[in-house]
């Protein structure tokens, strides 16, 4: 998954180096459909081997000025929605927003992951156990980052842990 906003998705560097590397094709299929990288827009290609992984998502962040902590979340539960439409065991994106100045790539980590990791909440405790197919959310960040989004992944399973457990009681009835 590319994150780009859309005021710089001319200048995204990853979306250029994968368009390089498909001949300029990636962004003349942009270009031809019209895709403005709003908030939550999603464009999903198939490249088969063409590349290391047979799908590329271009998920729009929407104005850079606009975009903040709660844009983040919604951006991971994006990716967790391409990733289940898809029906991908793994996906690897780069950590939406990053390349912006604000906010900090360890809140910028933590509010993606609380994002992906709420999206996927269901009471089962009545259902027949659902085949998981997603497995694995890699974000990849710059090496100065690491520290700090490390931290933010961790606190945002503690809360999306908490949140788990508050949702379960609410929805388990009293008779239980």
């Amino acid at each position: 998954v590319i994150a780009t906003s859309a005021d710089e998705i001319q200048k995204n560097s990853l979306l250029s180096l994968v368009d390089k590397k498909l001949g300029g094709e990636l962004k003349d299929v942009l270009k031809a459909e019209d895709y403005k990288a709003k908030l939550g827009e999603t464009k999903i290609l198939f490249y088969g081997k063409r590349l290391g992984a047979r799908y590329v998502a271009i998920l729009g962040l929407g104005e850079t000025k606009n975009f903040n902590l709660e844009a983040a979340r919604k951006c991971g539960a994006t990716i967790r929605a391409i990733a289940e439409q898809l029906k991908c065991k793994k996906v690897a994106s780069v950590l939406p927003g990053e390349e912006l100045d604000k906010p900090s790539a360890g809140e910028l980590s933590q509010a993606t992951a609380e994002g992906a990791c709420l999206a996927a909440y269901q009471f089962s405790r009545y259902l027949k156990p659902k085949k998981e197919s997603l497995t694995e959310i890699s974000f990849y960040v710059a090496s100065q980052h690491a520290a700090q989004c490390k931290k933010g992944i961790t606190l945002a399973e503690t809360l999306c842990t908490a949140v788990y457990l508050a949702r379960d009681m609410v929805n388990t009835p009293a008779s239980d």
